[in-house]
């Protein structure tokens, strides 16, 4: 930590703040579904990996930022909350997309308040995202795209600018003693950048969806219906896709099965439920039938792979 001047985005009155950066590695994704302020999210492995989460966050005024890696193919959706907007962006290659958008490098993501999010890392992604308040966004974006209540994106050399302060940020990190100068260079910077962002995003809110994509949200949407682990036949009868197509779909957006898919998305379900559940009031069977598993000890084998644990420890956690 240390001090530094003008930390918060151009147009703000000159000022001394300081510079909090602090390491996170959280004990598991559970931990990481509030680690962005401005996105609260729903955070589903889609690998049986072990998920090593690590982040680093930095405040910077009115500004926060996270960037880490989430050690696991991982899908994420939520909505931004009403009073901040964030701006996120990769730090890596890795395959994947947020809301349809396919993931590069050289893009940023800008999600407005309450914006709705969906992201899919087909393998480990690092990212880094900047949240910021709402009146702010409308005052760096002006009448862009980015201040509209639709989700829109960049693409240009301030995003690799982005990408060079946050590497700056975290090495910076890693030091016992840090200049004045040093910091408000990086805030500077990052305002900088954060603003060429802002004011040149392109909308992508009304985007006409992939085909997979509306493949994948078909059967989604079918397994509110058929139930939390619907089977291939039903999927095919009640979309009016072939097997194949399906398959197909579930590949090319979450890169793993459509039957793996609903089943990490069954087991996650059964998680949440079991962890904020009092044991007084359901049973390990109850959550286990709810979420469709008929066999308990294959789910409770399966669930010990994914959480490391039991259903009925957690239960009794």
């Amino acid at each position: 930590p240390g001090a530094g001047e003008g930390l918060g985005v151009p147009g703000d009155p000159t000022r001394r703040e300081c510079l909090v950066l602090e390491r996170v590695r959280p004990a598991n994704l559970d931990e990481v579904e509030h680690i962005i302020d401005a996105m609260p999210l729903t955070v589903d492995r889609l690998s049986t990996t072990t998920a090593e989460p690590r982040f680093l966050t930095a405040t910077l005024g009115a500004l926060q930022l996270v960037a880490g890696h989430f050690g696991s193919a991982i899908h994420t959706y939520g909505a931004a909350e009403a009073d901040r907007a964030l701006v996120a962006f990769q730090m890596e290659p890795a395959r994947g997309h947020w809301n349809g958008e396919t993931m590069r490098v050289g893009s940023a993501w800008c999600y407005p308040p309450g914006a709705e999010h969906e992201g899919v890392g087909q393998h480990p992604v690092t990212f880094a995202a900047i949240s910021l308040p709402g009146d702010q966004l409308a005052r760096l974006a002006g009448d862009g795209p980015a201040s509209r209540s639709q989700m829109s994106v960049h693409a240009g050399p301030a995003v690799h600018g982005l990408r060079r302060v946050v590497t700056d940020l975290a090495g910076i990190s890693g030091r016992m003693q840090v200049g004045d100068s040093r910091l408000a260079d990086a805030g500077r910077e990052l305002g900088g950048y954060l603003t060429e962002c802002l004011a040149l995003c392109e909308p992508r809110g009304h985007m006409y969806a992939p085909t997979a994509r509306h493949i994948v949200d078909q059967c989604i949407e079918a397994s509110s219906v058929l139930g939390p682990r619907p089977s291939s036949v039903d999927l095919e009868e009640i979309t009016r896709v072939s097997d194949r197509r399906i398959r197909a779909a579930f590949n090319e957006v979450f890169g793993i099965p459509v039957s793996l898919f609903f089943r990490m998305r069954a087991l996650h379900g059964a998680h949440r439920d079991l962890s904020r559940t009092d044991r007084r009031q359901t049973s390990v069977t109850d959550v286990a039938l709810r979420w469709g598993f008929w066999h308990f000890g294959r789910f409770s084998g399966q669930y010990k792979q994914l959480f490391g644990q039991t259903p009925s420890e957690t239960l009794r956690q």
